[in-house]
């Protein structure tokens, strides 16, 4: 690489497709060009709560919901067996605290629950680094648990939302309110697990109120210190579109891939937890240990994300707190997840897409010109059965088609990071010797490329912009502004 301020990258990160194919930068020394804002830095600052009063009758509204009560369900273990039960025939002790957990949600007071529970297994990986058991104790999972539940019903019966839990299918409440789909009774440790390889939890929640402040400080959604209205002049479906939408691009602004294989020492180098990672520890932002990266200058936090899984996981963890549901299945024979937003109907063609660098910068931080609206990274379930779950699709092609929804968005809107790939690798090189034609072509044969005319379309655009040497710089100066130095 000729341009000297490009000589400290030395690391590839950032999947373009299912690769690690994008040269993550260090600080740069260009000159200065205008971004759009400057993200908020690692981590988040939790403000005030606001105060809403009186807290409407629980129960007497979960008697007038029965379908949101029936899927409110806790996994006893008693007398050597295991129980799943619902609300209604929850002992009172138990109903008792849901109740007082709801009603300090209601008002705004804050629950105090760690950010990241004790994980009691943690003895388990001693000696096996491929042992990720993670199981925090009764305690804490029902704490947690209850938090959860009692601020979904909060943010329900404040109308802090557009959308209503009481118009949810049964599979949105499950994901909502069921405690097995937030970890699963593990005998063994007699406590309860986040199981990534048996019930894809591939993360820890943080307590619901330390999240949807996160929400909010990050524009997610619109919660301040005053009631929030619902937006009434705008469909469900996409005042829906809009949340998922803002954010995947906080995480495409921000997430950034670990490096390392699925192993414990791995999750200590980047979470600082012997355990699946934390959503606490993602949102605030971590300082990795991996000789790697330390090595490379990586130095401050970062927002690090456990891969497609990892990022499937976190993105179910946290809109759950807006009282949205995400499903977290497995591709058909990859191996690879995507998120789906059962709601919309909707899916990721891989939980990468975020932060894929031939386009991982939002409009909020480069503009409209150099990003595109990552609403469009959603694709409908037709398109999803026909990249996944077609009988005739060879696995090669449904490989293929893993993150392909970003190469389709970097074709058509020539997103920073696709030009900046092309002007710090390929130029005056042979188009089917590139690395632009490399990250396309598990979608396009070169012959489509040429034919579409992208070569010519990037170089137009990138003289544009001023020249290689001011794509550089606006991209230096974006990813600094997004990830630190």
């Amino acid at each position: 690489m000729k341009n000297p301020s490009m000589r400290r990258r030395s690391l590839l990160l950032g999947a373009a497709a299912s690769t690690l194919s994008a040269m993550l930068p260090m600080r740069a020394e260009s000159a200065d060009i205008k971004l759009f804002v400057n993200p908020k830095p690692p981590g988040v600052v939790i403000g005030p709560p606001p105060v809403y009063n009186p807290a409407p009758d629980l129960v007497y509204w979960l008697g007038n919901n029965p379908n949101v009560a029936a899927a409110i369900q806790w996994q006893y273990s008693a007398w050597g067996a295991e129980f799943v039960i619902s609300f209604d025939q929850w002992p009172q002790a138990l109903k008792n605290n849901l109740i007082t957990a709801y009603n300090n949600a209601y008002v705004g007071t804050p629950t105090n629950l760690p950010l990241v529970p004790a994980n009691i297994a943690a003895s388990a990986s001693i000696g096996n680094p491929n042992n990720l058991t993670t199981v925090i104790s009764t305690n804490d999972a029902q704490a947690l648990y209850l938090a959860h539940v009692a601020h979904s019903l909060a943010v329900e019966l404040r109308r802090d939302l557009p959308w209503s839990i009481t118009a949810m299918s049964n599979a949105e409440l499950q994901i909502l309110f069921n405690s097995q789909k937030f970890f699963i009774w593990n005998s063994t440790y007699n406590g309860y697990e986040c199981n990534p390889q048996a019930y894809l939890n591939w993360v820890l929640p943080a307590p619901p109120d330390y999240t949807y402040a996160f929400l909010a400080a990050n524009g997610v959604i619109n919660v301040g210190n005053k009631r929030p209205q619902p937006i009434r002049h705008i469909s469900v479906v996409q005042a829906m579109t809009d949340a998922i939408t803002n954010l995947l691009s906080w995480c495409g602004d921000n997430l950034l891939h670990s490096g390392g294989p699925m192993t414990i020492t791995t999750l200590q180098q980047y979470w600082q937890y012997s355990g699946v990672p934390p959503a606490a520890q993602v949102i605030a932002g971590t300082v990795t240990t991996d000789p790697s990266l330390v090595a490379a200058g990586y130095k401050t936090a970062r927002h690090w994300t456990f891969g497609c899984h990892g990022t499937s996981g976190f993105l179910q963890s946290v809109a759950r707190t807006m009282n949205l549901a995400i499903d977290v299945p497995y591709f058909p024979t990859t191996g690879h997840q995507g998120p789906y937003v059962i709601g919309l109907g909707a899916y990721l063609s891989h939980g990468d897409d975020p932060y894929n660098s031939l386009g991982n910068f939002s409009s909020t931080l480069v503009g409209d010109a150099l990003s595109f609206p990552k609403s469009e990274l959603l694709i409908n379930s037709a398109t999803y059965n026909a990249w996944y779950a077609d009988p005739n699709l060879t696995l090669t092609q449904i490989n293929n088609n893993v993150g392909r929804r970003p190469v389709e968005l970097a074709v058509q809107y020539l997103p920073l990071g696709l030009l900046y790939l092309y002007a710090s690798r390929d130029i005056n090189i042979p188009h089917a010797n590139g690395q632009v034609f490399a990250n396309l072509s598990n979608v396009y044969t070169l012959a489509q490329l040429e034919g579409m005319n992208l070569w010519q379309n990037m170089d137009a655009k990138i003289a544009s912009l001023g020249g290689a040497s001011a794509v550089y710089q606006i991209y230096n100066k974006a990813w600094t502004a997004a990830y630190g130095g």
